[in-house]
């Protein structure tokens, strides 16, 4: 008995440390980045952006229903794809940054946990992009009375985008030696995403058999979520033509295969980072 409850005293020991890493990590993550006034004003930048490319698609959505804003679901099509530029571009270029300044090193052998390093990594992005959510939500009740359908799915579908992006980007930096060419590199995956996620091109104007496919990459079930979440509709499987109007047991139920998919790819995120080096490539 005096082992067991050793054991579970132990174990509860090592979860606080954990969350304490977590917490200390996330706090300078904030630190650094209310510091770096240039990151900041290219995050102010980038919902702009976004919002600007939005507005040239929200013609997509006139056939939906009139229970559907075209504006609104163009903009929250967008937001996988800011967690996806936020991950691939902004996190990845860090974090190579922090490689080559050996600061990644210097905390590991300070007996810093590698999954708190990497859960504080996900904290700015999933912050930025829940912020950015909540706005939208803010503008949409305001300017039309629009409350999000299912916000707990919404806030659900925030924390799979910021997340899984977040370890995909600190992943694919273990093919460059410098933050240079991370921006480079990083513009491949981000591209591949963007196409395949239904944001510009909805996977309803594919071929049955592709869109079938594509629906398996990363951002398409995400973009699913965000629609479907806020307006309350059957936006799965990427239908933007006529969708209906669900009740929350329908759409929850229409969610779980977009949920399994984002779910296994946040899985598969968590485990490639494991083998992202934490010291920087000698040329």
């Amino acid at each position: 008995m005096a082992g067991e409850r050793a054991s579970a005293s132990d174990i509860h020991e090592r979860e606080q440390n954990w969350w304490k890493q977590v917490l200390h990590l996330s706090r300078a993550e904030f630190i650094q980045l209310r510091r770096a006034r240039i990151t900041l004003f290219y995050l102010a930048g980038l919902p702009v952006l976004l919002a600007v490319i939005s507005f040239s698609t929200q013609g997509l959505y006139t056939d939906s229903g009139e229970h559907v804003d075209g504006g609104a679901a163009s903009l929250f099509t967008m937001m996988p794809v800011l967690a996806a530029t936020m991950g691939l571009m902004h996190v990845s270029s860090l974090f190579t940054v922090r490689r080559e300044q050996h600061i990644l090193k210097r905390l590991r052998v300070g007996g810093a946990a590698a999954s708190a390093m990497f859960a504080a990594v996900c904290v700015p992005t999933l912050a930025f992009v829940l912020t950015v959510t909540a706005i939208l939500c803010a503008i949409g009740i305001a300017a039309a009375g629009q409350f999000p359908a299912a916000p707990e799915l919404l806030l659900l579908a925030v924390i799979l985008s910021s997340v899984t992006m977040s370890l995909f980007g600190i992943w694919i930096t273990r093919y460059a030696r410098t933050a240079e060419s991370m921006q480079v590199i990083s513009l491949i995956p981000l591209i591949l995403l963007l196409f395949g996620s239904g944001a510009t091109l909805p996977l309803e104007f594919m071929s049955d058999r592709f869109a079938q496919v594509v629906w398996f990459s990363p951002l398409a079930p995400l973009v699913d979520l965000f629609r479907s979440a806020y307006f309350g509709a059957d936006f799965f499987g990427g239908r933007i033509t006529q969708v209906p109007p669900l009740d929350r047991v329908e759409l929850w139920t229409g969610a779980l295969p977009a949920l399994g998919v984002s779910l296994a790819w946040a899985l598969i995120a968590c485990y490639l980072v494991r083998s992202v080096p934490w010291t920087a490539r000698r040329t």
